[in-house]
């Protein structure tokens, strides 16, 4: 609470009854809930294939292939600005950005369901493609392609919204018409009417997130439009993404609309036929004390193939707390070093899962694929150490199928589904990445594996507040 400055005071008259009971009255009343900005625009959308695109292949494959053309389309698109949510709503599909559970849904408005991802997955998609492509620009530089690059940075920095750095990127504004045009090396990026529509001051930098997260724009255009008061009448962005795209939005109405509730009341949610959501739909909530339970059970069997010298069956089951719980493994192993180093297949294993050059990764599979006849009911574990040695090797999606396999016999070995959402990050696949780890560290929230992801989303909160 704000102190009040110390002032001097003066008497004042007592309230009447009518006043009083006024003022109770108004006591009494709920107060009013906060309300949400709706706005109604056209958007048109022209596109052109790049220069040199191949030709579109036709429906008959006898007939002669038509030239890649210029494509254009026009539809309504309505949003709601809210303080802690976004939706944006065109051709069928609402998409809702929920800021404080940072939830993503989009829902298929005519069959009345939705999918259900992190919002982080979204920012996180723009870092990791927006890195390869700026790979990619340079070898393309590096090749001798500096002219015709389709990969140039400020161009992708615009495509996604985001830049690296505060650096100035080069982006000129010019007056004209009544509307400013951003421009780099004569390339318009966007086009922003003098023309505004009046928006309330708190919901102004939720318009800009909307813009992000709908058009891109890069970083140096919002930090030089930050003089802008309320909604332009029209903003026209122009993105280069395997052709150009000209994105044109026209404002119709701006009112105010009634905060938006929970998103996917009285929905469905989609069913999804692709790993690793099949998988994850396995995990089923287990009962109070279920998980404890199942621990001290893999502890006394590992203790007890510990003391019948089955030294690999007690590692892999060692292994399969490690993943499950964290740390309760630990000490097994210091106390029972010297007997797992004498054991000849334990051996082999630790051999076989240390780090190793990718030129050994061959070798290192082969050994634990030939490992799995010693111990075939916990041979499913040896696939993790497999999926690992596959992805030191670069070898992704062998990875990502031996990782799934190992899962898909226990869905509740949280570590591996750490390892899984790496793997998938690393393919572009933010939403399956996301979808991994937010399940592992709903399976074990104190597992120490989670600190790789809980980093990443700190970095994307620090380094680009202004999609949260």
């Amino acid at each position: 609470m704000r102190p009040s400055r110390l002032r001097p005071t003066r008497s004042r008259p007592t309230p009447g009854p009518a006043a009083a009971i006024l003022a109770t009255l108004l006591a009494a009343l709920p107060a009013a809930a906060p309300g949400a900005e709706r706005l109604l625009f056209q958007v048109t959308r022209d596109t052109e294939p790049p220069p040199g695109a191949e030709a579109v292949p036709p429906a008959d494959k006898a007939a002669p292939a038509a030239p890649a053309k210029p494509t254009h389309e026009a539809f309504p698109l309505t949003v709601v600005l809210a303080e802690q949510a976004l939706s944006i709503e065109q051709r069928g599909h609402r998409t809702v950005y929920d800021f404080g559970r940072r939830r993503l849904y989009v829902i298929d408005l005519e069959h009345g369901s939705y999918t259900d991802d992190s919002l982080f997955s979204d920012v996180g998609f723009r870092v990791v493609e927006l890195n390869n492509r700026l790979g990619l620009g340079k070898a393309l530089a590096a090749g001798g392609m500096v002219a015709a690059n389709p990969m140039l940075p400020v161009p992708m920095q615009h495509l996604f919204g985001l830049a690296f750095g505060d650096d100035d990127p080069g982006i000129r504004a010019s007056h004209a018409k009544g509307e400013r045009v951003f421009r780099w090396r004569e390339r318009e990026l966007m086009a922003v009417s003098d023309a505004v529509a009046p928006l309330p001051a708190a919901e102004q930098r939720a318009y800009w997130r909307f813009l992000r997260y709908y058009a891109g724009g890069h970083p140096a255009i919002y930090r030089a439009l930050g003089d802008v008061a309320g909604v332009p009448r029209s903003v026209r962005v122009r993105l280069e993404n395997a052709g150009l795209e000209t994105r044109t939005l026209a404002l119709g109405s701006i009112d105010t609309v009634a905060e938006p509730g929970d998103p996917t009341a009285g929905l469905v949610r989609a069913a999804r036929d692709s790993e690793p959501f099949t998988t994850l739909a396995a995990i089923a909530p287990l009962p109070a004390g279920a998980a404890e339970a199942h621990t001290r059970e893999l502890l006394a069997a590992r203790d007890a193939a510990t003391a019948s010298h089955a030294y690999l069956n007690a590692m892999l089951l060692n292994f399969e707390v490690m993943f499950e719980t964290g740390p309760d493994g630990v000490d097994w192993v210091r106390a029972n070093h010297e007997a797992l180093g004498s054991d000849p297949d334990t051996r082999r294993f630790t051999a076989a899962i240390r780090p190793l050059p990718p030129k050994e990764a061959d070798a290192a599979l082969a050994e634990l694929l030939a490992l799995r006849a010693a111990d075939p009911e916990h041979r499913y574990l040896l696939d993790v150490f497999a999926g690992n040695a596959l992805t030191r090797a670069g070898r992704r999606t062998e990875a990502r199928d031996r990782l799934l396999a190992a899962l898909h016999r226990n869905p509740r070995l949280t570590g591996p589904w750490f390892d899984l959402g790496a793997n998938y990050l690393d393919g572009f696949n933010a939403p399956a990445a996301w979808a991994c780890w937010d399940v592992a560290r709903a399976l074990e929230p104190a597992h120490p594996f989670r600190r790789s992801a809980d980093d990443l989303e700190r970095k994307l909160l620090a380094d680009f507040p202004d999609f949260f």
